[in-house]
């Protein structure tokens, strides 16, 4: 669970790595799935350095051990985190 510290950590960082993990299973076949509202984003993983370590942390929204209350509040943090103003870098 990321804890209040973190997520002022990323909201504060000079640069934020950003990276999504998605589920898309005929995206070979079929190409995106955000076009046939079939694909989706599982999580998302936060990344900065503060004091010359790294710090990580991953928000799940959608794996199936993931309880709905909170995929919502990781929702939450990451639209939170995300609407910073800070440098944003991103990897796929």
């Amino acid at each position: 669970m990321i804890t209040e510290e973190q997520i002022n950590k990323f909201k504060q960082a000079k640069l934020l790595a950003i990276d999504i993990e998605t589920k898309d299973n005929k995206l070979i076949e079929f190409g995106p799935g955000t076009h046939r509202g079939d694909g989706h984003i599982c999580g998302i993983v936060f990344g900065c350095e503060i004091d010359n370590k790294i710090e990580t942390e991953y928000l799940s929204f959608t794996h199936p051990d993931t309880a709905e209350g909170i995929a919502g509040q990781n929702m939450a943090i990451a639209k939170d985190i995300l609407s910073v103003n800070n440098e944003k870098i991103g990897a796929n």
